[in-house]
C-alpha cells in the first residue's frame, strides 16, 4: 500500500510540474499588467486543470506539498533566491519589477496550492480560481505601474470566461495547426513508435481547450459545424487547394521525422475528416472540464496509425 501511495504522488508530483511550466508566460504577463484577454483566460483555465490533478488513491497532500511542485514547474525550484535568480533570467530585456513579480508569483503559488489540497466541487474551484485572479492586480497596480501605465484589466468577470464569436474563430484557427500536425505524426508512424503516446497526451490537451470554449451571450459552446469547418474543411477540403495543403503539411511532417512512413494523401484526409468530425461533434456540446479530459482522451486514444 505504501507503495503504491508513492507511486501515486510521484505521478501527481510529474503530472503538477508539467502543468504548472505552462503557466509561466501567461502569469508573467497578467503580473506586468501586459496581458490580452486571451492570456488572462489561459492562466484561469490552466489553472483550474491544476486543480483536477487528483490522486486517484490515498489522502490528498497538503497546500506546502502542491507549493512545492507548482513552483518547481513554474521556475524549476523551491529556493527562494534561486527562485528570484531564474524569474531574473526569464525576464531578461524586459523593464519590470522582478521583486513586485517575485511576490506576485508567490502568492499565486500559495493560493493555488491551497485550492489544490481542498479543491471542492468544480462550480467552487471555478469562483476560488476566477477569485485568485482577480487578486493579481493589485501587484501591477501597487509596483509595476510606472513600467506599464497602459494597464487596464481588460475582461469580463472570470466566472463566465465566455468568448465572442471572432475571439472563438481566433481560438480554434490557433489550435487547429498543433493538433494537425500531431494527428499527422501519429498517422504517418507505426502504432508502437515510441512518441506516439506522448503525441497523443499533447493532442488531449488541446482538445480539452476546445472543449471548454464558450461563446457569448449564454455561455453555450460552439456549433459543430463552426468547429469542423475552422478546424478542418475550410483548408483541407478545399475544391482548388485542400490536397495541395494536406501534401504540404505531409511533407513538413516527414522532413522533420525521417521515421514517417509515405502514405495516400487520399488515405490520410479520410482518416483526418473522420477525425475531426467526431472531434467537432463532442465539442459542440456543453461538458466540465472533467468531462472534457474524458472525451479528449478518448477521441485521442482513436487516432491510429495510417501506415498498417
Amino acid at each position: 500500500m505504501a507503495t503504491t501511495r508513492r507511486t501515486e504522488l510521484d505521478r501527481l508530483a510529474a503530472n503538477l510540474r508539467i502543468e504548472s511550466r505552462r503557466l509561466f508566460a501567461p502569469l508573467i504577463a497578467v503580473l506586468r499588467g501586459t496581458a490580452a484577454v486571451q492570456e488572462v483566460r489561459e492562466v484561469y483555465w490552466r489553472a483550474v486543470e491544476l486543480t483536477l490533478v487528483r490522486p486517484t488513491v490515498g489522502v490528498r497532500p497538503n497546500p506546502r506539498w502542491f507549493s512545492r511542485y507548482i513552483a518547481q514547474g513554474l521556475l524549476g525550484t523551491t529556493d527562494r533566491q534561486l527562485f528570484r535568480q531564474t524569474l531574473m533570467l526569464r525576464l531578461e530585456n524586459q523593464v519590470v519589477d522582478t521583486d513586485a513579480v517575485l511576490t506576485g508569483v508567490e502568492r499565486f503559488i500559495s493560493e493555488l496550492a491551497s485550492i489544490c489540497s481542498n479543491p471542492g466541487d468544480l462550480p467552487l474551484v471555478r469562483d476560488r480560481v476566477s477569485g485568485l485572479i482577480d487578486t493579481l492586480s493589485p501587484v501591477v497596480e501597487g509596483s509595476l505601474m510606472q513600467h506599464t501605465p497602459q494597464f487596464t484589466l481588460m475582461v469580463e468577470p472570470l466566472s463566465e470566461m465566455s468568448s465572442s464569436q471572432k475571439e472563438a474563430s481566433e481560438e480554434v484557427r490557433g489550435l487547429a495547426r498543433p493538433i494537425l500536425e500531431h494527428v499527422l505524426k501519429v498517422l504517418l508512424h507505426p502504432r508502437d513508435y515510441r512518441s506516439v503516446n506522448s503525441w497523443r497526451r499533447e493532442i488531449a490537451k488541446w482538445i480539452v481547450r476546445l472543449a471548454l470554449i464558450r461563446l457569448k451571450p449564454n455561455n453555450r459552446p460552439p456549433a459543430e459545424a463552426f468547429l469542423f469547418r475552422l478546424l478542418w474543411a475550410d483548408t483541407y477540403e478545399d475544391k482548388e487547394c485542400g490536397v495541395a495543403s494536406l501534401e504540404a503539411a505531409i511533407e513538413h511532417i516527414r522532413d522533420e521525422y525521417p521515421t514517417a512512413r509515405a502514405v495516400e494523401t487520399n488515405k490520410v484526409a479520410t482518416a483526418c475528416s473522420a477525425f475531426y468530425r467526431e472531434l467537432s461533434r463532442r465539442c459542440a456540446t456543453r461538458i466540465s472540464p472533467i468531462e472534457a479530459r474524458e472525451v479528449a482522451a478518448e477521441l485521442a486514444a482513436s487516432i491510429t496509425s495510417a501506415t498498417g
